[in-house]
């Protein structure tokens, strides 16, 4: 999903560099009547030519790659007229047509709960319970379908990573592949999500610290400020009442 996102995001930044070339061409075009300046203009018209190209060809790499797909999804199959699909599948190693030989009916046709029931089975594990698992049957068979289109989908993976790099020295022009998303990673947008989220919890528990602090400093200073009061004033009536007294 995030590959394809992507490239998404690939043709837009072409399609926003192609608009701003074309904001600017009016100067660009001053620059051809010079032979001094005649290289920007040149320049220009490269980029432009460039970037039109780096998307069309980034769309021939997807169609590539669906094309592949579907043809390790359903594999060579070949449906003639007034054959029956289970017929046209025999003998073909693809994930569809495995599951058309499995359930003798088209699986596009069929309901899912019908074909899931025909190609799987109920694995019981006594005190914990029972389980849903492919017929044993039809594991072999399977197996290999699915190893052939993981391979597939790795080989894709890995030149994806390297397509828009390809496309740019292909085309000539700046790798709009790099940029492309900003490098943003869902993980680390999480990451930092959850930092920014301790950091305000951290810091709301530090200032309620800080205030209770503050608190218990100003309520021990008006304790003490009341105890010396207290002490200054029996010391104040202390030192009156033996004023009072008669002298011997």
């Amino acid at each position: 999903m995030m590959v394809i996102l992507k490239f998404v995001h690939i043709v837009i930044l072409s399609a926003f560099i192609i608009t701003v070339l074309v904001v600017i061409s009016p100067i660009i075009f001053c620059f051809m009547l010079f032979e001094y300046t005649k290289q920007i203009f040149q320049k220009w018209f490269s980029m432009v030519i460039g970037y039109t190209l780096y998307p069309a060809l980034l769309f021939a790499f997807i169609a590539l790659m669906l094309g592949v797909f579907d043809h390790v999804f359903f594999g060579d199959l070949d449906l003639r007229q007034g054959q029956s699909l289970v017929e046209a599948c025999k003998g073909k190693n693809s994930i569809f047509c495995v599951t058309t030989d499995a359930t003798q009916t088209d699986p596009c046709a069929s309901g899912q709960g019908s074909v899931g029931n025909k190609i799987t089975t109920h694995l019981d594990l006594g005190p914990f319970g029972k389980i849903t698992i492919i017929n044993p049957v039809h594991i072999p068979a399977y197996m290999l379908a699915v190893l052939k289109l993981m391979l597939f989908a790795f080989i894709f993976y890995l030149f994806s990573s390297s397509v828009s790099s390809f496309l740019a020295i292909l085309t000539g022009v700046q790798d709009v592949g790099s940029m492309a998303l900003g490098g943003i990673s869902i993980g680390k947008m999480v990451s930092a999500a959850g930092s920014v989220a301790s950091g305000i919890a951290s810091g709301g528990a530090s200032t309620a610290g800080e205030a209770a602090g503050k608190a218990a400093q100003a309520a021990g200073g008006a304790a003490s400020g009341a105890v010396s009061s207290a002490a200054s004033g029996a010391s104040g009536g202390g030192g009156e009442g033996s004023g009072d007294q008669p002298r011997g």
